[in-house]
């Protein structure tokens, strides 16, 4: 009856985030089930013991079966039987020698309490690796877009509390729209929220899981639409109840259509501001009309409105055709992620998810050619920002299935490395490049059944523009470098070392997120590797290599020139018709092509990297008896340094996050010691970056900021390398060297950072915001003129005196003892500290406070030349934060905020549809906390958008009167629910840490307080 059963032992594979548990070393234990229906829908069931409410109280309406549910039909009747199913025989794998030993191992027997479902095994696939990963930057994101909590008396625990979630993914995208509705894919997926026959508030879905603790999101790729969501675990069948409907019973209202087309037609303009979408929606336009790409994924008022209805086209009836045709049960992949059993799991997707029409064979088959566009040609295209940038495709054979290969990983890693020998240390050195990147994207015009696209994205500086065409024969000279040396196994296994590392030691991802990378990877991997594919790097295939090389070729390349600088009124100028972005075509010279061909000769700087020196060996943990405190400890405070410390217990990592506040003297306390740090941060990041690369490839990251007068340095990762990283960190701030020439490129980058700063008009309204209430601000545009005033000289005097007054603060989390937290923060101290900077002389930030009835109104243009869209941002000042004493005015701004954002987000964008971007966040500006109310729309006015937050602002007290005991209590319980368990990363939890540290609350115990106070 069940297709697959695994049980994973935690202790050697660590999925989930589970860790090996309490004192005691007990083992916690993970359970998979595949399961297909006799309809087509394939669903992967994980019960993970953390996932679960934290004692056995409920309120009635979560009384539910948690064993069976009586609406299901009989497994029988709705379970496919699929024990003779050839397509889920792993050859070599003994089946019944690996149940056996897996249960040995885990010292338990099958009728044990406690033991795995008693479930009958008809099939069981060995896992040997495993990842609970997110896919980061991997995720198939659409490239046009986008039991009862604890009581509050009872002593804390040591837990993490985790949401259950789940994911549907069906294989139909935007590659499947119809030419006279471009965009309906993305339509479908909007109107799926929308109600349905048995839940027919368009509200209810998203009403549900806000005051249960969750959220959902939903994205269409070309080829995928995936919908997901998380919740308390209590309240799972309900929200499986609601999320089922999608696939039976949506509505597909007109008027709800209506409305809808305005949310889309939102989202299409504020994509329209992104010069990269810009830039792939030329890529679509110019593709031989044929071919699939040729096509508006993202859909808009225009072409899903204006357009049909002026051909008489009945749109209602194509989203429906779409949806009957192509939502069938074959065609999806479920996931649920619970802390019920898996029996329990399975009767609610029988029950839920069994009547789902069958029909559908997997994902849709797209037909299509490698050949995308003309060959041999340029394109230059304008840019909307301060920036310029060659794009180099190549299209490659479809790799789906090597994905135990990864070919595309390897050429991504050579080519787009940083280190010495690189093609971008030497487009460096020139002063034509800032930064590269090199590899697949995942989203699906770069990755899908037809083809993989590999792309070479180059930075260029102002004079790389003039050199673009050297730029790219450099690219050539590296290739035939690369060709002349052959495959290098030795690169392929560090891949190898460092993916197995980061899978074997991950980090939590987000439920939503993990459940729906893991519906995804059920259309991409064998059901052996859906968990692991991600990672893998298994099998070292030369042949493949070298073949795939050889399509690294003039003749199968397409290159795009985005250019700040480009001249529309040329007579040559043609118009991508949906963004209305300019752009040129040019046949690239056959002379040309011959040279970048068989280039003559290689630069003599191009070489292949060195060894990676930061990648780990030695992966120990601390033991938690080092210190067993769940909050941080202050090991160390003197004049020059005071150091923070914590030997994360309960996660058992052998990671750390390493953060640092260090603070210098300004010399004059103006505006020119503000933009000279800012050049300082630049020019040490350019002079840390191939150290840094080499340490980012090992997963040891780092991020330099700078805040005022104080540097803001983070070091997060594998703990064995850490300190020789801060070492060299240390050692190039103190010694920064730097000639003119690199002095003049750091205020080429700054001063395009300036005209940058603010383009996006959210950013630009919080930017007014900070400006207005902030005591001491540098303006972006005094800052900018500031800067073309400054000489070298300025710069070098600055550098020399920059740490003459320094102090330090640093917390260090997670793998280390209190000796290396210590010794690691002497490496600094030792360093920059020459003098210690006196707390008197200190500067701190001051913010206006506004008093009760204060009203202040603050308008801006918005910056950018195509930007629509306008933004209200509505600030009310709550009071200062002042530690514990302020612990209730920062629970009752938290409960408030839970309550009142998903109304408001009902109010102005489902039923008014305002603006696509309707949100409530808190605020804490310098320790001052607020509320801000904040609406971008492209269709009104800023003071059309003002009246409609005023106005319901004022329903606000009567909705909380109105409100029922229950619901507030669901939104209360969620609260502390959250509270009381632990973030499930070291970074996550380090940084709620590190940011009271760094805001001066020092109340590292803060993060639990909030309970009790709820």
């Amino acid at each position: 009856m069940l297709m697959e059963l695994w049980e994973i032992r935690q202790a050697s594979i660590p999925i989930l985030g589970l860790s090996m548990g309490d004192a005691h070393n007990e083992l916690t234990l993970l359970h998979l089930r595949l399961i297909r229906l006799r309809n087509g829908l394939e669903a992967l069931l994980i019960c993970d013991p953390d996932v679960n409410d934290v004692d056995d109280e409920s309120t009635e309406e979560d009384n539910v079966d948690r064993t069976e549910d009586t609406n299901a039909q009989c497994e029988s009747d709705m379970l496919l039987d699929l024990s003779n199913d050839s397509q889920y025989n792993c050859t070599g794998l003994g089946s019944e020698d690996f149940v056996f030993n897996a249960k040995r191992r885990l010292g338990f027997h099958p009728d044990e309490e406690g033991g795995p479902s008693r479930t009958p095994i008809l099939k069981t696939i060995k896992l040997d690796k495993l990842t609970n990963r997110f896919r980061q930057g991997k995720q198939r994101k659409h490239p046009n877009l986008g039991k009862e909590s604890k009581k509050a008396e009872e002593p804390e625990k040591d837990l993490t509390i985790k949401n259950a979630a789940a994911a549907m993914c069906v294989g139909v995208g935007s590659m499947a729209d119809p030419p006279e509705a471009q965009g309906l894919a993305h339509y479908l997926e909007h109107m799926l929220f929308m109600g349905s026959t048995k839940f027919p508030d368009e509200n209810e879905y998203d009403k549900f899981l806000s005051q249960h603790g969750g959220n959902s999101n939903a994205y269409t790729d070309q080829e995928f639409t995936c919908f997901y969501f998380d919740v308390r675990n209590r309240n799972l069948r309900d929200a499986l109840d609601r999320f089922a409907q999608f696939f039976l019973s949506p509505l597909v209202k007109v008027d709800a259509m209506d409305r809808e087309i305005q949310a889309i037609e939102s989202e299409f303009v504020q994509a329209a501001g992104n010069d990269m979408n810009r830039l792939c929606q030329v890529q679509c336009y110019t593709a031989l009309p044929s071919h699939p790409f040729h096509r508006f994924s993202w859909g808009n008022k225009k072409s899903l409105h204006d357009d049909p209805v002026n051909k008489g086209i009945d749109m209602r009836a194509k989203l429906l055709q779409l949806y009957h045709e192509d939502y069938r049960a074959g065609r999806m992949k479920l996931v649920i992620l619970g802390g019920d059993s898996l029996d329990t799991l399975q009767n609610w997707v029988v029950s839920l998810f069994g009547q789902i029409k069958e029909g559908g064979d997997g994902r849709l088959i797209i037909h299509g050619e490698r050949r995308i566009w003309e060959p041999n040609r340029m394109y230059r295209v304008a840019a909307g920002t301060e920036q310029n940038l060659v794009a180099l495709n190549f299209p490659l054979p479809c790799l789906e299935t090597a994905y135990l290969t990864k070919p595309h990983d390897y050429f991504g890693h050579i080519i787009g490395h940083e280190g010495q020998g690189s093609l971008l240390a030497l487009l460096r050195r020139k002063g034509w490049a800032r930064s590269m990147t090199a590899g697949c994207g995942d989203n699906g015009l770069e990755t899908n059944q037809m083809l993989f696209l590999f792309t070479i994205r180059i930075t260029l500086t102002n004079h790389g523009v003039e050199h673009v065409m050297e730029v790219i024969g450099l690219l050539f000279q590296y290739l035939k470098m690369l060709r002349s040396l052959g495959p290098q196994e030795w690169i392929f296994q560090e891949q190898n070392a460092v993916s197995k590392l980061n899978f074997e030691h991950f980090e939590d991802p987000a439920q939503d997120d993990y459940v729906a990378s893991l519906a995804t990877n059920m259309f991409l991997y064998t059901k052996a590797h859906v968990l692991y594919g991600d990672y893998a790097h298994d099998i070292w295939d030369p042949a493949m290599i070298t073949e795939l090389l050889a399509q690294l070729i003039p003749v199968n390349m397409r290159a795009d020139l985005l250019l700040h600088r480009f001249d529309k009124t040329s007579s040559d100028v043609q118009m991508e018709p949906w963004f209305e972005t300019a752009f040129t075509v040019e046949t690239i010279p056959t002379a040309l092509l011959k040279l970048w061909a068989d280039p003559p000769c290689v630069d003599s700087s191009l070489r292949l990297q060195e060894p990676n020196m930061f990648i780990p060996h030695d992966i120990t943990i601390v033991p938690s008896k080092e210190d067993g405190s769940k909050n941080p400890s202050c090991l160390l405070d003197s004049a020059a340094l005071k150091v923070w410390h914590r030997c994360n217990p309960i996660l058992n990592t052998p990671r750390v996050n390493a953060c640092f506040s260090i603070m210098f003297w300004p010399p004059t306390k103006k505006i020119i010691d503000a933009v000279l740090a800012e050049l300082y941060l630049i020019r040490l990041s350019n002079q840390l970056n191939e150290t840094l690369y080499l340490a980012d490839v090992a997963k040891l990251e780092t991020s330099l900021s700078l805040s005022g007068y104080r540097i803001e340095l983070k070091i997060f990762g594998f703990s064995e390398k850490l300190p020789v990283l801060a070492q060299k960190i240390a050692s190039q701030m103190q010694n920064l060297a730097s000639t003119e020439l690199e002095f003049k490129s750091s205020v080429e980058v700054l001063a395009e950072e300036y005209k940058r700063a603010n383009e996006k008009p959210i950013d630009h309204a919080a930017y007014l915001l900070t400006q207005a209430l902030s005591k001491r601000f540098w303006d972006v545009d005094h800052r900018y003129n500031c800067l073309q005033i400054l000489a070298f000289q300025d710069f070098t005097k600055f550098v020399a005196n920059l740490f003459c007054k320094t102090y330090i603060e640093c917390f260090v989390d997670g793998n280390a003892t209190k000796k290396q937290a210590l010794a690691l923060a002497k490496i600094f101290k030792e360093a920059l500290v020459s003098c210690p900077f006196p707390l008197q002389e200190r500067p701190t930030n001051c913010v206006v406070r506004l008093p009760t009835g204060t009203s202040m109104l603050y308008m801006e243009k918005v910056k950018c030349e195509f930007e629509k869209n306008s933004v209200v941002h509505s600030y009310f000042q709550l009071g200062q934060d002042r530690g514990k004493d302020s612990m209730r005015l920062r629970s009752l701004m938290t409960l408030f905020i839970d309550i009142i954002s998903e109304p408001f987000f009902n109010q102005l964008r489902t039923k008014e549809q305002i603006g696509y971007v309707v949100d409530l966040a808190d605020e804490d500006l310098h320790g001052v906390l607020g509320i801000s109310f904040m609406v971008q729309s492209a269709k009104y006015s800023p003071a059309y958008i003002e009246s409609r937050i005023n106005a319901f602002i004022k329903t606000i007290p009567k909705m909380l009167k109105d409100m029922k005991d229950t619901e507030f209590q669901s939104h209360k319980e969620s609260l502390i629910a959250e509270k009381q368990g632990y973030p499930s990363t070291l970074i996550d939890e380090s940084n709620d840490f590190w940011e009271q540290i760094w805001t001066h609350r020092r109340n590292a115990g803060i993060y639990l307080i909030p309970t009790s106070t709820l």
